[in-house]
């Protein structure tokens, strides 16, 4: 995987953000829950998914994740104009199915590293993908859950990040 200066340069971004977000308190997410409503109402749609889904102590982590990745992203200006859709998240989130369906039946361990590593050069928020995963590796509620269940949450929130870098391009 290529890491680039970007990427660099947006550690010290991603580490405010997930600092911002372990201290916020409960009006910070009610009023940023009106603005993601009216800008990207699917995120709205997928935090509550969780809610009926998940444990509450992992639902509230994951909520926090989810305001991680719209943080990242809320003051570019193509997120301002362009909303992701259901349909645009299935389409990606089909397409990385697909891949991890591929590496289960790839016996060699090389050519599965170069697969990850091929479809992890394309990220361009590697870095907020890397913090995310470090939360997953971290915090209590998710090192405690089911691998296959932690493993589907992970590969929400890289399909979330595609569908933003879509939306920029």
């Amino acid at each position: 995987m290529k890491i680039l200066e970007k990427d660099i340069k947006d550690v010290t971004v991603v580490g405010e953000i997930i600092n911002r977000m372990n201290i916020a308190d409960l009006d910070f997410f009610d009023s940023e829950s009106d603005v993601i409503c009216k800008r990207q109402p699917f995120l709205i749609s997928l935090i509550m998914s969780y809610h009926r889904d998940l444990k509450p102590n992992v639902f509230e982590e994951m909520a926090k994740v989810v305001f991680i990745v719209w943080e990242f992203f809320k003051l570019r200006n193509k997120i301002k104009r362009k909303k992701i859709t259901q349909t645009q998240f299935e389409k990606i989130e089909l397409r990385n199915f697909q891949m991890l369906k591929y590496l289960e039946g790839e016996s060699d361990e090389l050519e599965r590293l170069n697969v990850i590593d091929s479809d992890l050069d394309h990220l361009n928020s590697k870095t907020l993908f890397a913090g995310i995963r470090l939360i997953f590796n971290t915090q209590d509620a998710f090192v405690k859950m089911d691998t296959q269940d932690k493993g589907c949450l992970l590969l929400d929130m890289k399909c979330l990040i595609e569908c933003f870098e879509k939306i920029e391009r």
